[in-house]
């Protein structure tokens, strides 16, 4: 008998489409290639990202970041992961996808010198805003997955951050760019580096050159600073000063100077007497002690009683 279209529902209801429930996808994988440093809490010193690079990338950064060789990013389709695999595996899919910086991590691990196995990169996830190493020294697909972010918010919000143990040269993280962010960079550079390599050629002279903002606002400042400065209160000097414009030229337009001439210029009128300081006068001499008014003592006393004077 052939079973009914409602039959067919009930039995296809209770099976499941096989689906592999260990993949994830994310929309970008970005390395930071400033390395780690030792914190010191107090307590213990702890491997962190330095300070000054514990920001989140914004999308400009990841997008500047694919263009310099060290992030991918996959808006439209994602990229998959395993959280079964182990490290091993998932440096091969990392590779796969960035082979520039994870070449160099391979050569790094095989040239260490101290004979010891340290990872040469971690991993990282955001915590309160901020990034944070992932405490685990080889991570697989679990802790990718895990750190990535949460899954209730899509895939397009899970993101990859992966440190570099030691910081890379810049030298070497050049060679990773594409062409085109090779090209701006090298633009970037030449304007900053611009008295070296510019030359007389290629100057236009023709063309006038403005001033910048803050030229222009000094020039201002120092214009308005000279038509606004006050007298200078002049200072007494105990130096004979100058009272002729033509003998003050003279002097500075002179090769030497004539130290046995008098200080008065020879061109000043003469004080008239009425105008000069009169001298001091004599001192005041007690008649008694004067000569003029001395008596000769044989003459007696006029003033005694027993003289006698007829007029």
């Amino acid at each position: 008998m052939r079973p009914t279209r409602s039959e067919g529902k009930v039995k296809n209801k209770g099976k499941e489409t096989p689906e592999n429930t260990n993949i994830f996808k994310v929309v970008s994988v970005y390395i930071l290639t400033c390395g780690t440093e030792y914190v010191d809490d107090g307590e213990e010193r702890s491997l962190e990202l330095p300070a000054s690079h514990t920001r989140i990338p914004d999308k400009v950064d990841v997008q500047k970041g694919e263009l310099n060789g060290i992030a991918v990013l996959r808006d439209h389709e994602g990229i998959p992961m395993d959280r079964t695999w182990n490290h091993a595996e998932l440096c091969d899919a990392l590779a796969a996808l960035l082979p520039g910086p994870f070449g160099y991590f391979e050569r790094q691990q095989i040239d260490n010198a101290d004979g010891f196995d340290h990872p040469v990169w971690y991993l990282a996830t955001i915590s309160q805003r901020r990034l944070r190493l992932v405490p685990a020294n080889y991570p697989t697909g679990a802790q990718v997955d895990y750190n990535k972010g949460a899954n209730t918010t899509g895939w397009r919000n899970n993101r990859v951050w992966i440190v570099s143990r030691k910081p890379i040269p810049k030298e070497i993280s050049h060679e990773w760019a594409s062409p085109e962010a090779q090209d701006f960079r090298e633009a970037s550079e030449s304007k900053a580096g611009g008295d070296e390599t510019n030359s007389d050629e290629d100057e236009d002279f023709t063309v006038p050159i403005e001033p910048s903002s803050k030229l222009r606002r000094s020039k201002r400042r120092s214009i308005r600073a000279n038509d606004e400065e006050p007298e200078k209160k002049k200072r007494k000097s105990s130096e004979t000063g100058i009272f002729n414009d033509d003998v003050a030229h003279e002097i500075m337009e002179s090769e030497y100077i004539d130290l046995t001439a008098t200080d008065e210029p020879a061109s000043r009128p003469p004080t008239p007497d009425w105008a000069r300081t009169p001298p001091p006068k004599a001192p005041t001499v007690d008649p008694k002690f004067s000569d003029e008014y001395k008596v000769d003592p044989s003459w007696g006393n006029p003033y005694s009683d027993e003289r006698k004077y007829t007029f």
